[in-house]
């Protein structure tokens, strides 16, 4: 898309085991923002899981709470200021900072910092992991959240929606396995969608796979067939919409997101 990138994937290397486990990945980037990287591992028993991130020699790897951060070695820093901020979901795994293998080609073999979470659970599960530029000194990660089911969705066990908080704005990512869900304030049949606040008024979304959204009851987008990318941001009062339909003005509601803001 223009404001982002999306991937899905998955392997069945572990199809092997008694109880055959299938691995499937989902990346959501903000251009120029965070990355949100969901794990998805489906069986029918309870397994040992792991899960590595390594980093790159040449960077240092701090842990604050139960976050990571990472950031170029003193010699570099001096020239720029930019980290990382390795967030995890905030419930079920452990995780620890430990040293391991890198390998930058084929035959050889470094020694780099190593983030292991892990679990012992039954499948199906999945873990989601946030990671979030801190461009300058001063910034700090906000806080990331699983959306519980009791507090926040209504009649859709297939729904799957995270929450950042940073000082002024909240992000919220949604993955649907199958259409027709709420969360919130918004109603879609959307199998993705992302939108953002900024001061409590809505100032980006995105939407994938979906034919309409509804926003505190109010109809956003209402298409004849589900759209495959539909992203508007907001500039000033007005905004600018990306769109893999032409007629997608057809669908869209008068002046509806240019004057949409969140009432809580």
């Amino acid at each position: 898309g223009a404001t982002f990138s999306l991937f899905a994937g998955g392997h069945t290397g572990y199809c092997r085991l008694p109880d055959p486990v299938v691995h499937r990945r989902f990346i959501f980037h903000l251009h120029a923002g965070l990355w949100l990287v969901r794990d998805v591992a489906e069986a029918n028993d309870s397994h040992q899981l792991d899960l590595f991130w390594h980093f790159a020699p040449g960077l240092t790897v701090s842990r604050w709470e139960n976050r990571f951060i990472a950031a170029l070695k003193d010699s570099q820093a001096a020239t720029e200021n930019t980290r990382l901020a390795l967030l995890p979901q905030d419930v079920g795994w452990t995780s620890e900072l430990t040293s391991g293998g890198f390998s930058p080609a084929y035959g050889r073999k470094e020694s780099t910092l190593v983030v292991r979470f892990t679990a012992r659970t039954k499948l199906p599960t999945e873990f989601a992991t946030l990671i979030v530029p801190l461009f300058s000194a001063s910034d700090k990660p906000g806080k990331f959240v699983i959306l519980r089911r009791e507090e926040s969705l209504t009649d859709n066990s297939s729904l799957h929606a995270f929450q950042y908080d940073e000082e002024t704005k909240t992000h919220y990512v949604v993955f649907a396995d199958r259409g027709g869900w709420s969360l919130s304030e918004w109603t879609s049949d959307a199998t993705f969608l992302y939108y953002r606040l900024e001061n409590r008024r809505l100032t980006h979304l995105i939407l994938c796979g979906g034919s309409f959204a509804k926003w505190q009851g109010k109809q956003v987008l209402s298409h004849s067939a589900p759209i495959a990318r539909f992203e508007w941001l907001r500039n000033g009062e007005s905004g600018q919409i990306f769109t893999s339909e032409e007629t997608i003005d057809q669908s869209l509601s008068d002046g509806l997101l240019g004057s949409c803001e969140t009432v809580f």
